[in-house]
């Protein structure tokens, strides 16, 4: 079964024998000024039509994402586009469009590993 195929977190929780839980992930959160990079393209991405999930992702999602792997390349790796199969007995496995592993930039997914999950037309429960 593909990530696609978890519909929802209850079903998830259930299907993984997971438990949700409140947690403090970032007790001490520090701005960063955004490159002028980043900012530049994030004004080029308004002037052009953000029509579907495939252009926001490119114009938007990745730039900033991209930003953040940048800016902390010592702490962490982005992967875009990979396979990443986490248990083949549960059948939780298929190509994720973002995640970053906890380790310095490596060409090898290590973990562990911090997905983004996009909300499926604007539908965050179904994302």
């Amino acid at each position: 079964m593909g990530y696609s195929n978890y519909k929802n977190l209850k079903q998830t929780l259930e299907k993984l024998g997971l438990e949700e839980t409140d947690e403090l992930l970032f007790p001490q959160i520090k701005l960063v000024q955004p490159s002028e990079w980043l900012q530049q393209s994030l004004i080029l991405a308004k002037r052009l039509p953000l029509t579907n999930e495939k252009s926001k992702s490119e114009r938007i999602i990745s730039p900033i994402l991209t930003e953040m792997a940048v800016q902390f390349d010592k702490q962490f790796t982005m992967f875009s586009g990979e396979d990443l199969t986490v248990d083949s007995t549960r059948d939780l496995a298929g190509e994720c469009d973002f995640f970053f592993a906890k380790h310095p930039r490596k060409s090898v997914m290590q973990a562990p590993v911090v997905t983004f999950v996009e909300a499926k037309d604007e539908d965050f429960e179904y994302g």
